[in-house]
């Protein structure tokens, strides 16, 4: 039994990775600054020693191999440390594909947009089918016990495939590590600023990830994206996924309607020939789209039509995708992990047939979004909503000056389009012009890859004393 100890063990992804091996049977003890819940949690359920904070002597135990986080830099306290005591450095990633899944049917789920989503909803579907698979999932499902599960041996195991890069010595995206015998890519675009200079390097490692699913296998591919199509034309194997009225599918999604209570009815065809009919609770194209790519994997992997008519009605879908947290005086309080231009512009789209008025609140927190490269773009997108409430971009001091995202300018630039768009420098501020603007009826969507200084609840908070003091 090899003795693993993962350096920055409290992120989603390593703290999931982590639970894997866990499961698998492997000593596995971790270290980081601090440890919260849910993590924390999370952990202690699975028996993983949590060592904080970070220390030369959180490697006294002596592991066989220290899976060292992609936050961590060359000169981490707990990476010289496993140098000096002779412990071999990796990433969960490379491990996960050397010791998991050589011996499963790896399925992954990449693209710019939508992948949480995606996998969770293939990890559901082949689920409840009875195929046992194994999932690692960067979100929080609101249908599956947790994000991570090992499964059943030589089955199949469903990952979330991100392009960002793997470790300080691996700058491959995590993807090219998970020995993928299938995977749906749902779109590519820009992103990631922080690591890629331009679409084509994106597009490269996209092209690689295609390059890996052997000939046998599946590759899905979104038709409503330009660069899948190309992709898919490049490829023997690379079909096509979408909704009708999208080119050239393979399969596709029919007869769609939008139902009263949201979500849409709609058909399943492969070639023109119906697999059968399906409902689903999920609003926005997107997610159709998403669902869509996710049936076509579990259908032909074997899960039966009559599995997926209920899977896919029974599906909620991934914490801070749409999450209602919410509603007090007929306001609805939704959170969103969405952070790109395009996912948040999906996103307001979708929430456009249901709700008649709409509160976005933006906070520039991701590496990309904290950049300019979308200060334009972000006004487009923000445009579809009545009212946009910005903050201040996280922390940029490691940004040149000339290269940083400005919350004012993307105000004056709603203002010009005609949206009612407010600067708030503290989540004081912003509290108080949510408090001022929302009204019954509205949805209030929040849209940050982080917590918002916790102003979901403190507007919550505030409605509700509000509400009792009427």
């Amino acid at each position: 039994m090899k003795k693993l100890h993962f350096i920055a063990v409290a992120g989603t992804g390593m703290g999931s990775a982590a639970g894997v091996f866990s499961q698998a049977g492997y000593e596995v003890r971790g270290s980081d600054e601090a440890v919260y819940p849910p993590m924390s949690d999370v952990l202690r359920e699975l028996g993983i020693a949590t060592m904080t904070p970070f220390s030369a002597e959180n490697l006294a135990w002596r592991p066989d191999l220290a899976v060292v986080g992609n936050i961590c830099r060359y000169n981490h306290t707990e990476v010289l440390a496993a140098q000096e005591r002779g412990v071999p450095l990796t990433s969960f990633p490379a491990l996960l594909g050397q010791e998991i899944l050589a011996h499963r049917t790896a399925l992954v789920v990449a693209g710019t947009h939508g992948k949480t989503t995606t996998s969770t909803m293939l990890a559901w579907l082949l689920r409840e089918a009875g195929l046992e698979p194994g999932w690692l999932i960067g979100g929080v499902p609101r249908d599956l016990p947790s994000g991570f599960h090992l499964g059943r041996g030589g089955g199949p195991f469903v990952l979330e495939g991100d392009e960002y890069d793997t470790a300080f010595f691996d700058k491959n995206p995590k993807f090219v590590r998970y020995r993928p015998k299938a995977a749906i890519v749902t779109g590519v675009e820009f992103d990631h600023a922080d690591i890629y200079d331009s679409l084509e390097t994106v597009i490269e490692q996209f092209h690689r990830l295609a390059s890996l699913v052997p000939p046998s296998g599946l590759l899905l591919l979104c038709a409503d994206n330009t660069v899948c199509r190309k992709i898919a034309a490049a490829r023997g194997n690379g079909l096509l996924y979408g909704l009708e009225g999208d080119p050239d599918c393979d399969y596709q999604a029919i007869n769609i309607t939008s139902l009263d209570e949201g979500g849409f009815s709609f058909g399943l065809a492969f070639h023109g020939k119906s697999i059968g009919e399906f409902t689903m609770g999920l609003t926005g194209s997107h997610n159709l789209r998403n669902m869509t790519g996710a049936l076509a994997l579990a259908h032909s992997l074997g899960a039966s039509v009559e599995s997926l008519q209920k899977s896919v009605a029974s599906f909620r879908g991934v914490k801070r995708r749409q999450e209602v947290l919410g509603e007090v005086g007929g306001i609805t309080v939704m959170d969103d992990f969405g952070h790109h231009p395009t996912a948040v512009a999906l996103t307001l789209e979708g929430m456009q047939r249901k709700y008649q008025r709409i509160v976005a609140v933006f906070e520039p927190r991701s590496a990309t979004s904290r950049r300019k490269v979308f200060q334009d773009a972000y006004v487009e997108a923000f445009s579809r909503a009545s009212v946009v409430v910005v903050g201040k971009p996280y922390d940029q001091s490691h940004l040149d000056p000339d290269d940083r995202f400005s919350s004012e300018l993307l105000v004056e630039g709603l203002r010009r389009e005609g949206v009612d768009a407010f600067l708030g420098d503290s989540t004081e501020a912003l509290l108080e012009i949510l408090i001022s603007q929302a009204k019954s009826g509205d949805l209030v969507i929040f849209f940050s890859s982080g917590s918002f200084g916790g102003l979901h609840r403190a507007l919550l908070n505030s409605l509700a004393n509000a509400t009792k003091a009427l």
